[in-house]
Formats: C-alpha cells, sequence, structure tokens
C-alpha cells in the first residue's frame, strides 16, 4: 500500500491510485478525482473513523477543525497520513 507522510503545508499533491490524488494545504486537505462510488475515511491515532462527504469529485476538509495529532485519510485501499501541529 501506498503511504505518505505528510508533516506540516505542501503544494504538491500525491497520487493515491490511479484517477485519484490528494494534498495537504494551508489548514486543509483534498482528496481529487473521486467517483461517486469512492468512500473517503478519516481516522486518528487512536482508531476513530468517520466516512467523510463529497458531492462531486472532491473532497476537502478544513484541518482548522481538527484537534492537533496525526491524522489518516483512506480511500480505494490507499492511506494519506498528516499531521495537524
Amino acid at each position: 500500500a501506498l503511504e505518505k507522510a505528510l508533516l506540516g503545508d505542501t503544494d504538491q499533491p500525491q497520487r493515491l491510485v490511479g484517477h485519484l490524488t490528494a494534498g495537504v494545504g494551508a489548514g486543509a486537505v483534498a482528496v481529487e478525482g473521486l467517483n461517486d462510488t469512492d468512500r473517503v475515511t478519516l481516522c486518528d491515532t487512536s482508531g476513530h473513523a468517520h466516512v467523510l462527504k463529497h458531492t462531486d469529485t472532491t473532497c476537502a476538509l478544513f484541518t482548522t477543525d481538527l484537534a492537533q495529532g496525526i491524522y489518516i485519510i483512506a480511500v480505494a485501499g490507499k492511506t494519506l497520513k498528516f499531521l495537524v501541529p
């Protein structure tokens, strides 16, 4: 499985699988290229998981709404790790 740790801010999107890319920017995380059937899950290191809703091809999450810690977004069997300082 492709796992990419992103610590801090970066403008470089990461290819997750096939048509999906994800990136971490200032105060937000986005997954692009989603299909209607793609399920995006946000997990924290304590095991809490939440399915993120998306209404089009992009799922955006504002990290300012999250507590400090390490988070993992899972979609299509791939993961993206990021830190909220």
